[in-house]
């Protein structure tokens, strides 16, 4: 007997509906893989420098072996209460927001600006010598340039020429730099009583500094493109700093003094030297390739500046397994603007230490533990000097040296303007050409400059943060 139609239909109507569902499944199958095929390609596109990641988990690490130890100490070595606590990974927060919004920059912080191409040419055509000058009127040029604003003007035609005659200058007297930090350097009046430090060559131009931010001695090489850098951007508060080799056995051993001369000795066929300093010993000289050395003359101001030193509110503690308060208080700038700043220069003052953050996480440099001003001036100018810790580590990105940013979140508008015309890759092509006008190039290795445009990115990406957080909680303007 056949069936009942009505049961055939039925039939049919369940095998429509489990093809639909298989066919469904099936749809939805491709295109969760083809979600997480283009999702793992965006990633990689996007992704961090792995060595920026594992610095953020050895800082992890860090945190969590204070947190046990539950020993915080302040800027001024008190130790900090439990209230501290739920904010200790505050710069560690920060850095993975700052690098998660680095990933999402808007198309126009990647494009290649071709505005800078302007400036370029002024710095080019100041950096190119144009004439012969003598030491003394390198000395009186120099001393006009400096005022409560800046080092170097923004239009310095002779800047060149300046360089080029302290490079060749004769060496008068040769000191100890006893007294002018913890590193090794020699103290140097040249003609036209010009006042130079010489900082020497310790590593070959390839060599990774590792360990913490401040590892190592001074890089010679990071003064000279420290000074260029700061042309690039704007920030002409750097003193003027050349690339020299020396002939120690006929330039400083016979000008030196006597406790500066004490320190010479020959290893082999090259002469050597420990020099005064609160690092310096017989157990670590400094040697010449022969008589030959090579390193970097930073001028010093005219003897009219008087500077005063500062202790920098970011400092860091410099012990292992302990952190600064700024490290662990994401508000810790209200402090700052409520105390430090404000007996110093106020808005000014802090606008500059945001700048010097900027400029230092560019070049690496996390030792800057104090700074200077122009004592008895009303100008609150910051002084970028000493940047010999800098340009250490290609690899590795300290994104905590940016806390005067995005903890303060304000920001001149010209630093920001400025930073724009070097996006899409152009940052490091700058500095390439500008330091080709150096005595000692090339400079810097490959590496350190393409550094910094991963680092303009990042910076980039802290100034959204700050974009962010005003948006959401209705906060004045970033840019001032």
């Amino acid at each position: 007997m056949f069936k009942p139609l009505h049961s055939y239909n039925m039939k049919r109507k369940y095998a429509a509906t489990a093809l639909l569902f298989l066919l469904l499944l099936v749809i939805v199958t491709n295109i969760y893989f083809i979600y997480i095929v283009v999702d793992e390609k965006t990633s990689k596109s996007n992704e961090p420098a792995k060595e920026t990641t594992v610095e953020l988990d050895r800082q992890k690490a860090q945190s969590a072996k204070e947190h046990q130890n539950q020993n915080f100490q302040n800027k001024d070595g008190h130790k900090m209460t439990r209230k501290y606590y739920k904010h200790q990974n505050a710069s560690i927060i920060a850095a993975q927001q700052i690098l998660l919004l680095t990933q999402k920059l808007p198309s126009h912080y990647l494009e290649l600006n071709e505005q800078h191409r302007e400036i370029l040419h002024r710095i080019f055509y100041d950096l190119t010598p144009s004439s012969e000058l003598s030491s003394s009127d390198v000395k009186q040029l120099t001393d006009q340039w400096v005022t409560n604003e800046e080092i170097v003007p923004e239009s310095a035609p002779l800047l060149g020429s300046v360089l080029k005659s302290i490079c060749n200058s004769k060496i008068l007297k040769a000191r100890s730099g006893r007294g002018l930090g913890t590193q090794l350097k020699i103290l140097l009046t040249l003609e036209g009583n010009m006042t130079a430090i010489f900082k020497p060559q310790w590593y070959p131009r390839e060599q990774i500094i590792e360990g913490p931010v401040y590892a190592g001695k001074d890089r010679h090489n990071a003064e000279v493109a420290a000074f260029h850098l700061g042309l690039i951007l704007g920030f002409r508060k750097i003193p003027l700093a050349v690339g020299r080799k020396i002939n120690l056995h006929r330039e400083v051993m016979p000008v030196a003094d006597h406790e500066l001369l004490e320190t010479f000795h020959q290893e082999g066929n090259n002469t050597c030297f420990d020099g005064i300093c609160a690092y310096c010993g017989p157990h670590d000289p400094i040697c010449a390739k022969q008589d030959i050395l090579e390193g970097s003359l930073i001028l010093w101001l005219p003897n009219k500046v008087k500077l005063r030193k500062i202790r920098h509110p970011w400092q860091r503690v410099y012990k292992d397994g302990k952190r600064a308060k700024w490290e662990a208080d994401e508000k810790f700038c209200d402090y700052v603007k409520s105390q430090d700043i404000r007996k110093i220069g106020g808005l000014t003052t802090l606008l500059d230490l945001v700048d010097a953050s900027i400029f230092d996480f560019l070049i690496d440099n996390g030792d800057r533990h104090h700074f200077e001003i122009f004592e008895k001036q009303r100008s609150t100018m910051i002084v970028m000097l000493d940047n010999g810790k800098s340009f250490g580590n290609p690899a590795i990105d300290h994104i905590d040296i940016l806390a005067p940013l995005y903890q303060c979140c304000i920001l001149r508008r010209t630093t920001y303007e400025r930073l724009l015309l070097y996006t899409g890759g152009t940052l490091s092509i700058a500095l390439e050409k500008s330091l080709q006008w150096s005595h000692i190039s090339p400079v810097l290795t490959e590496k350190h400059l393409l550094a910094l445009d991963r680092r303009l990115k990042i910076i980039l990406g802290a100034i959204s943060l700050c974009l962010q957080k005003r948006d959401e909680n209705h906060l004045p303007p970033v840019l001032l």
